[in-house]
C-alpha cells in the first residue's frame, strides 16, 4: 500500500498489521483489502471501520445459523447503539433465535451465544463484569 513498511504512517501501523493478520496470508483477500483501503482516506478511524467490516465479512459466512440471526438482530438499531446484555438475550429468546438444550436454560444458552459473538469480535463488549461477561454491548461496525 505504501511501497514499503517504513513508509507507513505511524498512526496506521497497528491497524495495517491487524488487517494483514485478518487476511490470513490469502493473497486475493490482501489485494482486495488494499484496493478497498486505497479508496478510503488515510485516517485511523476510517481504516478501523474497514478493519471492523473485514472481520465481519470474513467471519460471517462461517457463523452457525443461530449466531447469524443474533448478529443480524443488531441491524434493528442505529449505528453505535449500545444495548444491555439482559435486554438483548431476552429479545433473542422472544425472537426464537435461542435453541434450548437439556444442559442449559434458554437464558444461559443466549448468554453463551453472546459470548461467542464477543469472542469472535462480531460484537463489542462496552462494559464487562468482574467475570468478563458483557454487561453492555454493540455491534462492532454499527448497523
Amino acid at each position: 500500500m505504501f511501497g514499503s513498511e517504513d513508509k507507513c504512517p505511524p498512526e496506521l501501523k497497528d491497524i495495517c498489521e491487524k488487517l494483514i493478520e485478518t487476511c490470513d496470508g490469502m493473497l486475493s483477500v490482501i489485494i482486495e483489502t488494499v484496493g478497498l483501503l486505497a479508496s478510503v482516506p488515510r485516517k485511523l478511524k476510517d481504516w478501523q471501520a474497514v478493519y471492523d467490516r473485514r472481520v465481519i465479512a470474513i467471519s460471517y459466512p462461517d457463523l452457525p445459523d443461530h449466531l447469524r440471526n443474533c448478529l443480524l438482530y443488531f441491524t434493528l438499531f442505529p449505528k453505535g447503539y449500545e444495548i444491555i446484555r439482559e435486554r438483548l438475550v431476552w429479545a433473542w429468546i422472544a425472537e426464537d433465535f435461542v435453541e434450548g438444550t437439556e444442559e442449559q436454560t434458554l437464558h444461559e444458552t443466549g448468554e453463551s451465544y453472546l459470548s461467542e459473538l464477543v469472542k469472535g469480535k462480531m460484537i463489542e463488549a462496552v462494559e464487562v463484569d468482574a467475570g468478563g461477561k458483557a454487561l453492555l454491548c454493540r455491534v462492532r461496525l454499527g448497523a
